[in-house]
C-alpha cells in the first residue's frame, strides 16, 4: 500500500493544533469573497508546507504573499491558463492546479498542456463557489486518468465517507493524495481537530 498525502485547507485559526498532526500540507484561503479568507500578515512556522489557494489573482500579488509568508506552494483555483501556470512555476514554488469537475464530459487531455507547470492536478466539485462547497463529485470519473502528473483528491471528504476516500485513493495509480476543507471543521476556518486525528490515523493505518 501506498503512503497518502494529506492537504487540510482553509485554515485560518487553529493553525498550530492542525500542524500538529503532521499533515503534508497546510492551506490558506487568500480569496476574498469565502468565508474562509485568511487575512493574516504573517502565519506561524510550520512543519507541513503552507500552500496559498488563489483565484484567478494577479502575479504580482501572488509573488507578494509568497514572500510576505513564506509559502511553500501555490494552489491556482480559477481558470488560469497553461502560461499563467508557467509564470508561478517560475517563482520557485510547488503548484497544484485545481479542475473544477462539472456535470457532462471530463476531458482530462486538455489538462495535458498543463502538465510540464504543476505539480498536481486537484480534483474539486464544481459549486457556486471555487471550492468548499462540501459536495462530492462521482470519483469514477477519475477512473480513466492516465496523465503524467499526479492528483490530490478533494471535493465533500467528510468523517462518513473518508474511509471509501481513502480506499479508492489507494486504488488509483496517480492518486497522492486527499484534500479537505468544510467536512473536518467546527466552522468556517476553524477545524475539527478530533476528526483530523481520526482520518490522519485511517490514512497512516492503510499506508
Amino acid at each position: 500500500m501506498k503512503s497518502l498525502k494529506l492537504k487540510v485547507c482553509g485554515l485560518r485559526n487553529n493553525i498550530t493544533e492542525v500542524d500538529g498532526l503532521n499533515p503534508d500540507y497546510l492551506g490558506f484561503i487568500f480569496w476574498g469573497p469565502s468565508s474562509r479568507f485568511n487575512n493574516a500578515q504573517h502565519l506561524p512556522q510550520t512543519k507541513g508546507k503552507k500552500v496559498g489557494v488563489f483565484v484567478d489573482a494577479s502575479q504580482e500579488t501572488i509573488g507578494a504573499k509568497i514572500n510576505q509568508l513564506g509559502l511553500d506552494a501555490v494552489q491556482l483555483h480559477g481558470r488560469e491558463s497553461q502560461d499563467f501556470c508557467a509564470e508561478i512555476k517560475g517563482l520557485g514554488v510547488e503548484l497544484f492546479k485545481a479542475i473544477r469537475v462539472e456535470k457532462g464530459n471530463l476531458r482530462l487531455e486538455q489538462l495535458r498542456g498543463f502538465e510540464p507547470y504543476v505539480d498536481y492536478f486537484l480534483f474539486d466539485t464544481a459549486g457556486k463557489l471555487p471550492g468548499g462547497n462540501g459536495v462530492r463529485f462521482d470519483w469514477s470519473r477519475l477512473n480513466n486518468y492516465a496523465l503524467e502528473k499526479p492528483f490530490f483528491l478533494s471535493g465533500g471528504i467528510a468523517p462518513e465517507n473518508q474511509v471509501e476516500a481513502i480506499e479508492y485513493a489507494q486504488k488509483h495509480p496517480f492518486c497522492v493524495g486527499l484534500d479537505v476543507n468544510s467536512g473536518f471543521e467546527i466552522e468556517p476556518g476553524l477545524k475539527n481537530i478530533d476528526a483530523l486525528i481520526k482520518l490522519k490515523s485511517a490514512i497512516d493505518e492503510n499506508a
